[in-house]
């Protein structure tokens, strides 16, 4: 499977099979998401993995109730540590480990497509509730919640903005209003200019 089908073939799992997690694939997870880019390459989040059932009813209880996690063997606690990242950058220290944890949990999604996984990312939740639950310190701050598990049945394909309508050329804007943005994919293009010669040879 290359990178392309990866991305296409990840999705938002909120139905899981009754069958556990190995450590071992586990592992791999965290292998890959600890290898992501971060700000001044601190490295400064922290995994929590959660197979015990009680903290997990906990965990979805405090995430509005959203009792479908219950169904994934395995939670991901993706937090940061910042005990060391508020004296390299006082101001944005929060800023920067949002940043670190979000691109580390795209790593864990990613990662779990290869090995037959489905994940959900749940960011809405009580971090007091979560954070005792899990027993975590005052400088460890719980921010991403990855449901793990093997999906069971067809799940929901979400659609995605076409490219054109993302895009802009060296400044917001630019592309709506002084040309044609829809340049992807670049066949699309091949035909209307083979389309305008051919029309210009018949003239």
């Amino acid at each position: 499977m290359n990178l392309d089908q990866i991305f296409d073939s990840r999705h938002s799992i909120r139905d899981y099979q009754d069958k556990d997690v190995s450590y071992d694939l586990i592992g791999e997870l965290i292998d890959s998401a600890r290898k992501a880019p971060s700000c001044g390459n601190v490295q400064n989040w922290r995994f929590i993995i959660v197979k015990d059932k009680k903290k997990r009813n906990e965990i979805a209880a405090a995430s509005l109730k959203q009792y479908w996690m219950n169904q994934s063997p395995v939670h991901i606690v993706v937090c940061y540590d910042d005990s060391n990242i508020k004296e390299l950058y006082p101001k944005l220290h929060e800023e920067f480990s949002l940043l670190n944890s979000a691109i580390t949990a795209s790593y864990i999604t990613l990662k779990a497509i290869e090995l037959k996984l489905g994940t959900c990312l749940v960011a809405v939740f009580d971090k007091n509730a979560v954070s005792k639950t899990l027993k975590l310190p005052s400088n460890i701050h719980p921010i991403i919640l990855i449901t793990v598990g093997y999906p069971k049945g067809r799940h929901k394909v979400t659609k995605r903005h076409p490219i054109e309508y993302l895009i802009y050329f060296d400044e917001y804007g630019f592309a709506r209003k002084k040309r044609d943005a829809s340049i992807f994919p670049l066949q699309k293009q091949v035909q209307k200019l083979t389309d305008k010669i051919k029309k210009g040879l018949k003239k």
